[in-house]
């Protein structure tokens, strides 16, 4: 019984981490796509100036 709830806790643990990563990795993933709008948006400021 107490082994199984190791088991459980440690394959939690693994889990809550696995979630953290997929998390930075969205919100880096969130971020990069809010500078690359930006950037097109002066690049179209800039066509649109010329």
């Amino acid at each position: 019984m107490r082994a199984t709830r190791d088991r459980g806790y440690n394959f939690c643990g693994r889990d809550q981490r696995l979630m953290l990563d997929v998390l930075k990795l969205v919100s880096y993933a969130n971020l990069h796509n809010e500078e690359e709008e930006r950037y097109k948006q002066q690049n179209l400021g800039l066509f649109s100036r010329s």
